[in-house]
């Protein structure tokens, strides 16, 4: 299996690098446009997990990315990806205190970030932990 971790934050990827200094892991110090417009450096994947990111990004870019993903995935290859929920009790605590500035997301909100996929060719499912803190979004490409 290979792993490759992406982020913007040079700290961040130096820390992986050095933390997961294996032959089959791969850390790039990249941004989320650049996986945009790069489409994914054309590369093939098995698995998308994205946890962090969504939080940060509109409608229109959050399509994007997940239509980058999905067209970067393997036949049979799963993206996941994961958002705070509104309702989130520590919503304030988080806005005031820590300064995160977030935007949430509904079950349905995730749901819109899959409308620019072919609905033929992918498998969505959207669930919640047992918490109601955090909202999933999983899609499967099929094949």
């Amino acid at each position: 299996m290979n792993l490759t971790g992406i982020d913007s934050d040079p700290l961040a990827v130096a820390e992986a690098q050095r933390s997961l200094a294996l032959p089959n892991v791969t850390v790039r110090n990249d941004s989320v446009i650049d996986f945009i417009r790069r489409r994914a450096w054309g590369e093939t994947y098995d698995g998308i997990y994205a946890s962090g990111l969504f939080d940060y990004l509109d409608v229109r870019i959050g399509r994007k990315v997940v239509e980058t993903a999905f067209t970067a995935l393997r036949p049979g290859g799963t993206l996941s990806i994961a958002n705070y929920l509104p309702t989130i009790v520590e919503q304030g605590y988080m806005d005031l205190v820590m300064d995160w500035r977030l935007i949430y997301r509904t079950s349905s909100d995730m749901l819109v970030l899959t409308t620019n996929l072919p609905q033929d060719q992918a498998d969505v499912m959207v669930w919640t932990d047992p918490l109601d803190a955090v909202v999933y979004l999983t899609v499967t490409k099929r094949g």
